[in-house]
């Protein structure tokens, strides 16, 4: 141990836990303030908005076809009640999601990288590769992590914005739909007038909901989960590629300087 005990192990030591405590610190309360995920956030926010005015238009307007005489609309109003259960998974993705933009910064520089600087500090005394593995593992899934889900809003805004007027005009109509029940009990004929124009209207209504929702699961479930499956991909290749082993090679040359 005492030959471990070297000018160079020593400086090294200080510098990771300088980098661990600036990690537990700094970077962990910048990755997770509100004011750097902003954008994140913001975009999301609306997102979650637009799932519940979707949703709650699909309800209004499903209850509203139910209520009337005959079952000529009963299958439209059956159509819009299902599709209110998958705006309900659109929304509690994009709850988590919107969670998850902080956590995953407490979680990175909080966590994984203080405790990477651990065992790398623990490998230069023992020497025990393993630990400096690990150490490599945790640096990468924590940057991995951190940059998933900006990755993937990032993604899915420039998809989400070529779709984006269809997808407000399902709002709009959705608020009509909403404000109206609220406002009058015979909302519907109000809106569309004879059987042919409601069935019309509610028929254009669920074609935009379903184009809507369309677009909400490729932003919100597919694309997020391409993203994922893309960093788990390169974090297996980073695990498997020689940078680990550079920076054990790093190490142990600065041992063998130090014999």
């Amino acid at each position: 141990m005492k030959e471990k005990l070297t000018t160079k192990n020593i400086l090294l030591t200080l510098v990771l836990i300088l980098v661990a405590v600036l990690s537990f610190g700094r970077l962990s309360g910048w990755a997770s303030s509100v004011k750097t995920q902003e954008h994140n956030i913001v975009e999301t926010d609306k997102k979650i908005d637009t799932a519940k005015a979707l949703a709650a238009g699909s309800v209004a307007m499903s209850a509203g076809l139910s209520l009337l005489p005959g079952d000529a609309l009963t299958p439209i109003a059956e159509e819009l009640a299902e599709l209110t259960k998958y705006f309900l998974i659109i929304l509690s993705v994009l709850f988590l999601e919107k969670y998850m933009i902080t956590i995953a910064g407490i979680i990175a520089f909080r966590i994984l990288i203080p405790f990477a600087c651990l065992f790398v500090i623990i490998f230069i005394y023992t020497r025990k590769e393993e630990l400096l593995k690990l150490a490599g593992k945790l640096a990468v899934f924590a940057l991995a992590l951190f940059l998933a889900i900006p990755v993937s809003i990032g993604i899915s805004d420039l998809i989400y914005n070529i779709k984006a007027e269809s997808v407000e005009v399902a709002v709009k109509q959705s608020e009509e739909i909403e404000k109206s029940d609220n406002e009058d009990a015979n909302w519907i004929e109000r809106l569309t007038g004879a059987l042919n124009d409601t069935a019309k209207y509610a028929g254009n209504y669920l074609n935009n909901l379903l184009e809507s929702l369309a677009v909400m699961l490729v932003t919100t479930c597919v694309i997020p989960l391409l993203v994922a499956l893309f960093f788990v991909w390169l974090v297996r290749t980073l695990f498997k590629s020689d940078i680990i082993k550079w920076g054990r090679f790093g190490l142990k040359r600065n041992n063998e300087e130090e014999k």
